[in-house]
C-alpha cells in the first residue's frame, strides 16, 4: 500500500485523505522527526486503516470505494486479531469468513500492486 500511494503522489498530497485528527497525528510526528534531525517519509506515520483510506479515496482500483470500506474493515480486523494472538478461526464459520477475508486481501494487494495512475 507504501509503494502505490508513494506512486501515485510523490509529495504528501496524500495527508487529504485522512480525517483532521489523523491528518494533526502524521503532521505532529513528522515534526518531532524533524526536531530531532531525522528525515522520515510522513506516511510511515499512518497505520493501516489510514492507508486504506487512502487507496480507497484516491486511488482507482476498479472496484468501489464502498466496496473497499469493509474488505478494508475485515482485513484490518484480521491483522489485528492475528498481531494480538487471539482465536480468530475457532469454528468452521470464523475458519470460512477468515478464508474469504484472505482472499480478498489477495486480490485488494494484486490490484494495489498493479495499479498505475496513468493507467
Amino acid at each position: 500500500m507504501f509503494d502505490a500511494i508513494r506512486r501515485e503522489y510523490p509529495d504528501d498530497e496524500w495527508l487529504t485523505s485522512l480525517s483532521c485528527s489523523r491528518q494533526c497525528l502524521v503532521e505532529q510526528e513528522t515534526k518531532k522527526s524533524h526536531e530531532s534531525d531525522s528525515e522520515v517519509d510522513a506516511l510511515l506515520y499512518t497505520q493501516l486503516c489510514d492507508k486504506a483510506d487512502i487507496i480507497r479515496k484516491k486511488c482507482a482500483l476498479g472496484v468501489s470505494g464502498r466496496k473497499l470500506r469493509p474488505q478494508f474493515r475485515s482485513i484490518n480486523e484480521l491483522r489485528h486479531k492475528v498481531a494480538h494472538a487471539n482465536n480468530y478461526a475457532m469454528t468452521l464459520q470464523d475458519a470460512e469468513e477468515l478464508s474469504s477475508t484472505v482472499q480478498t486481501l489477495l486480490e485488494l494487494r494484486s490490484k494495489i500492486e498493479g495499479y498505475n495512475r496513468s493507467a
